[in-house]
């Protein structure tokens, strides 16, 4: 019953099954043209990291040139780009190594997810690896803008705007990157410490990721490592990454090259929400973060120790994948000086720690090894007497779980029914000490299907498997009297069939008494013929991967539409004070007697004197107390050659309006010549009904920004140029 439960998965498991036999079939593929252990599908997080070494390394040479001045970052970055050793290279090679490792990471995440390798004992890797993605997106789009280009432009005027409406930081951000004159010169030295931080937070990040991951490994193999620097080299070689124009604060961005690696927001940022983008973010971020806990929780058959049979011998806690077992000083009067210890939360269940077990002191909570005895009991006492001899398949249930292939009734292959079908959480499992008891109740030979040896579902489960029966890890397998053949297979999902066809050749030979006699157990990984296929199959799926990546990092489209060529941009953005709300102090005497008695109240009567209390109380401290703080909204009225273009007000800032007014707007105006007249209202004083007015004639270029700015102190408008000096 339990093994049919397991065989037959619900429809959310096929959906993930789906999604998993994609991965599987891509790396069935790979495994085919070249050894498994440079199977590139097997070390996409290990390559993330090596990636981020690679970012590292270049993103300190560039270093060594950048100069985080308003004035002269566009001209370093140039100067490393055209003039540095190497500069040019080296420039492509951070670029597209970024773009690679976010590629990798999705990927991982991903292949991650079809394997469900994300909730129970692994929702901290799982947690730990979107932060890290979120943070990697945000280290990307920082390196954009440093290098201070019409890209860089457009990204951090819009972001800005994005972080204004947080209103956390204040209203003046939009302002700050809407004049070079306006730039403060610590942004990029802002800009470089965050680009500098997120990589040393990852250091922390992955070192959480890794926390209960046992042995883990931090780089791939050495070939795939030097594939992956002469990948980029080849590329950047091919497809140098453009230095493309400098900003130009007074100019409409024109974005003919978008990564859409890391901003794939950017062309629908000017015209969303700002909210709404913020909301799906935070809803995306906590979507992806809340992953392992949608589920019905995952239900792990936890390991449990018998004490009195735990010898010490820390087999089962160095062989843990996931850091669940522990040794302690022994708790009872036994000889032995240590005791292993089992933290429950984050037992996987694979039961890998029975199998270095040499004593019996691990086992399941429900599926004892007691159990499995009396399974294997039944299995062959119910067998076909005509049967020559009986044969055990000790299945790993990651392995296969296909329906089509077994026969329930009779717990074999519906191909080979000779092999009785016994199911396991992990081929890690399988030790000495249950293959030499299988044996002993007359099994004649043993065949156990397992995961291929880098993609074990609990990751080093095959790998201790092969490692006994081979005898280079303890407890080992040694077959002293009747020599039986003990094999093991490696295989992938969608290797099933190659799976059947080697076992009927193997079954065969066992029957037939040609096999040559081994007092070890064997290892075996299934390999396939027909390279040819594979690699014509991989051609395809990487050439369209090559060319989504070229269009990404190149995109040969042009961003900006036809409807913004010969455009410009009027944009007005100032802060002004405006007056305050009018009162009424037409009964100044009565509004004079309500302010001394708040006065002798605040200041105790007895200790004012007699000529301080008939002092006169001014006009200016009475309507102080008595009128409301209040500040009157800003009228703005823009008109463009006699055309009303634009009529808004622009409330104060602070909890009671009375603060300072923050006006910002900008509109699309044809190139040409053009009167504009804006008008402002700031008071309600009948005096000042006018208002201020400016009058002037334009002359607008293709993507110029008309800059309309308010000086205080003069109290007037004037258009903003290049210099800081503008009056």
């Amino acid at each position: 019953m339990i093994r049919q439960q397991l065989l037959v998965p619900s429809l959310y498991q096929r959906w993930h099954l789906l999604w998993h036999r994609v991965f599987l079939a891509i790396e069935s593929h790979f495994n085919r043209l070249f050894p498994e252990k440079h199977n590139p599908f097997y070390f996409l997080g290990t390559l993330s990291i090596f990636n981020l070494l690679i970012l590292v390394v270049t993103g300190i040479y560039m270093f060594i040139y950048y100069s985080p001045s308003v004035e002269t970052v566009y001209e370093s970055v140039k100067y490393v780009n055209d003039e540095a050793f190497l500069g040019g290279l080296v420039r492509s090679v951070h670029q597209y190594s970024s773009d690679l490792m976010i590629l990798l990471v999705v990927l991982h995440m991903i292949r991650v997810f079809a394997q469900e390798k994300y909730r129970k004992y692994r929702w901290i890797a799982w947690v730990s690896g979107v932060v890290m993605l979120f943070f990697t997106i945000l280290e990307g789009v920082i390196g954009h803008i440093m290098a201070w280009n019409e890209r860089s432009q457009f990204i951090v005027v819009e972001t800005s705007k994005l972080i204004a409406a947080l209103k956390v930081f204040g209203q003046d951000l939009p302002r700050a990157f809407s004049a070079e004159s306006l730039l403060s010169t610590w942004i990029m030295w802002i800009l470089l410490a965050l680009h500098i931080l997120i990589p040393i937070a990852f250091i922390f990040l992955i070192y959480i990721h890794l926390s209960r991951i046992s042995r883990s490994r931090l780089l791939p193999t050495r070939l795939l490592m030097l594939s992956t620097v002469g990948f980029l080299i080849v590329f950047s070689l091919l497809f140098p990454v453009r230095i493309l124009e400098k900003a130009d604060l007074m100019k409409i961005p024109q974005i003919e090259e978008l990564d859409w690696f890391y901003l794939f927001m950017t062309p629908y940022m000017e015209n969303s929400n700002p909210y709404l983008v913020w909301l799906g973010t935070l809803a995306l971020f906590l979507f992806f973060t809340g992953a392992p806990w949608y589920r019905k929780p995952l239900e792990v058959d936890s390991a449990v120790r018998d004490l009195p049979n735990c010898t010490g011998c820390a087999a089962c806690a160095k062989d843990c994948p996931y850091e669940a077992i522990y040794m302690r000083s022994r708790s009872d009067e036994k000889k032995f000086k240590m005791e292993s210890v089992v933290i429950e939360s984050r037992c996987a269940g694979c039961g890998i720690c029975v199998g270095a077990c040499a004593f019996g002191a691990m086992d399941l909570t429900k599926l004892r090894t007691d159990t499995y005895e009396k399974e294997l009991e039944l299995l062959f006492v119910s067998s076909e007497a005509k049967q020559k001899a009986p044969y055990l398949g000790i299945f790993c249930q990651k392995s296969l779980t296909d329906p089509k292939i077994f026969d329930f009734e009779n717990s074999s292959l519906l191909e080979e029914p000779r092999l009785k079908i016994l199911s396991v959480p992990c081929a890690g499992m399988v030790g000495p000490s249950f293959i030499k008891s299988a044996l002993i109740k007359g099994v004649e030979g043993i065949l156990i299907a397992a995961c291929r040896t880098h993609d074990c579902h609990y990751r080093e489960g095959n790998l201790w498997l092969q490692q006994r029966l081979n005898g280079k890890r303890v407890p080992k397998l040694h077959l002293k009297e009747d020599v039986k053949p003990v094999v093991a297979l490696s295989f992938s999902r969608v290797e099933s069939q190659g799976f059947i066809t080697r076992a009927k050749t193997l079954l065969d030979s066992w029957q037939g008494d040609s096999f040559l006699p081994n007092k070890r157990g064997q290892y075996e990984t299934i390999r396939f013929s027909n390279p040819l296929k594979s690699a014509l199959v991989l051609t395809c799926v990487f050439g369209l991967f090559l060319c989504f990546y070229i269009w990404g990092t190149l995109d040969p489209w042009k961003q900006v539409p036809e409807a913004l060529r010969d455009t410009g941009m009027l944009k007005i953005n100032f802060f002004h004070l405006s007056d305050m709300v009018s009162c009424d102090m037409t009964n100044l005497r009565e509004s004079t007697d309500e302010v001394r008695s708040r006065v002798n109240q605040m200041t105790r009567k007895d200790n004012v004197s007699a000529k301080g209390q008939e002092q006169e109380l001014s006009s200016n401290l009475v309507s102080a107390i008595l009128c409301p703080r209040e500040r009157v909204p800003i009228r703005l009225q823009i008109m463009v050659d006699g055309k009303m273009a634009l009529q808004k007000s622009f409330a104060p800032a602070g909890l009671s309006n009375d603060g300072l007014t923050y006006v910002a707007h900008e509109m699309k105006i044809s190139s040409g010549t053009h009167k504009i007249q804006v008008q402002m209202l700031d008071s309600n004083d009948p005096t000042r009904k006018q208002g201020i007015d400016f009058i002037t004639d334009i002359d607008v270029q293709d993507n110029q920004i008309v800059f309309i700015d308010f000086n205080e102190e003069q109290d007037k408008f004037y258009i903003r140029q290049r210099s800081r000096e503008d009056l």
